[in-house]
């Protein structure tokens, strides 16, 4: 084998090399990062009681086979948590989050997301009606794309609430995540105020 050969072998050697490292790196920082990093649409969560209420994964922890590794950093800036003890006595029922046009069809997964539920029960299945599962934008790379609604609340076998919520902390509670809802009053609702605040003022002036 000449030194030319040798060469182009080597290169050969260190393009494959290079391509491995490359796709183990992509590998491993996909896994790190939940399945969608995007803002929820609006159809993938609901607001009840002064919350934003996302339904964003299946089970509690990756301890149990099946069960989702969360994931929240995208999410945190826009203003999303797990939904803690204090909360959760107001947090809304695994039927809350069916209506219609959201973002899981009946029976069906997101188009977006690839969202679905999974573990199906009589109650799904008499609603039949699309629901909200946010499970792909809190879920590491390596997890499912699906609530299990027979884990959300109101619907499982054991207390029947959600993680954090009634005791539940195990693998077959299903995990909420919400954000303070905070209504940004429209321009129009500050102009009226400004000419109320004027009116005011040119009033206590002309007495």
């Amino acid at each position: 084998m000449n030194y030319l050969s040798f060469g182009k072998l080597n290169l050969n050697w260190l393009a494959r090399a290079s391509a491995t490292l490359v796709s183990i790196f992509l590998t491993t920082s996909l896994a790190n990062a939940a399945l969608v990093e995007a803002p929820l649409p609006s159809n993938a969560y609901i607001t009840m009681n002064g919350f934003d209420w996302a339904w964003g994964a299946n089970c509690s922890s990756k301890v149990v086979e099946g069960c989702d590794t969360l994931d929240v950093d995208f999410q945190v800036a826009l203003g999303w948590r797990i939904a803690q003890a204090s909360p959760m006595a107001i947090a809304p029922t695994a039927l809350n989050f069916l209506f219609t046009g959201a973002n899981v069809p009946f029976n069906g997964l997101d188009t977006v997301s690839g969202a679905g539920f999974s573990g199906l029960n009589a109650a799904y299945m008499n609603a039949a009606s699309a629901g909200a599962c946010a499970s792909s934008y809190f879920t590491l790379g390596d997890g499912a794309k699906t609530c299990s609604w027979v884990n959300g609340g109101g619907q499982n076998e054991n207390t029947e609430g959600w993680f954090n919520q009634n005791g539940e902390h195990q693998w077959f509670a299903d995990v909420l995540f919400l954000r303070q809802t905070n209504p940004i009053p429209e321009p129009t609702t500050f102009a009226l105020l400004g000419v109320g605040l004027v009116y005011l003022g040119l009033r206590r002036l002309t007495r």
